[in-house]
């Protein structure tokens, strides 16, 4: 075998092989920019998320807690000791993960409470909702709180860490954290119920 001919099959049998894992052996689950994070977050980050998303796949839904801080992907304040029942976030647009094995339309349901402003009483606030950087949806918070029930359409959606987040479109003066965010819930929903 001459050299020319050797060279030529090791780059056929080098295509081949990466092609093959491609194909076979890697596994397409998009995930964040490694900037979220590091150490044992970024360990959380990518073990929590598959595991969530396998959650979603096999069980119908999974939860996530607000103490659980691998979901918590940007401007948000990490909860108290005193309240770890809200995380608290920080600035006007804050994300959270969504885990996604297979998109398919999806449910999520959140607990959302407005936070005092400069030490008054709590007041409403507008919030606009979406996915991977596209709105879904608007919702005025009444000063006790209320529970966002979301339908997540799947043409949203990819394999992978998805992108949640919540936008503050009602003005407010006071730079300080403005909402709280409870447990999540996200179900996928069964193809019966999407078609009625």
């Amino acid at each position: 075998m001459t050299r020319g001919r050797f060279v030529e099959v090791l780059c056929w049998a080098s295509c081949a092989l990466v092609l093959g894992g491609l194909l076979f052996g890697l596994d397409p689950y998009r995930r964040l920019p490694l900037q979220y994070g590091y150490g044992p977050d970024l360990r959380a980050l990518f073990t929590a998320t598959l595991d969530r998303a396998r959650q979603l796949d096999m069980g119908g839904s999974f939860q996530i807690s607000p103490d659980e801080r691998w979901h918590l992907v940007g401007n948000w304040e990490l909860p108290e000791e005193a309240n770890r029942a809200h995380a608290r976030a920080s600035q006007r647009r804050a994300v959270l993960l969504l885990p996604i094995l297979t998109p398919a339309n999806v449910e999520v349901e959140m607990e959302l409470k407005p936070l005092p402003e400069g030490g008054r009483e709590p007041s409403a606030v507008d919030v606009e909702y979406g996915v991977n950087g596209v709105a879904v949806g608007r919702l005025s918070i009444p000063p006790e709180g209320t529970t966002l029930r979301a339908t997540v359409p799947a043409r949203s959606l990819y394999r992978g860490d998805n992108t949640l987040y919540l936008y503050r479109s009602s003005r407010r003066a006071d730079p300080s954290p403005w909402l709280g965010v409870g447990e999540i819930v996200v179900r996928r929903e069964e193809p019966s119920l999407a078609r009625r």
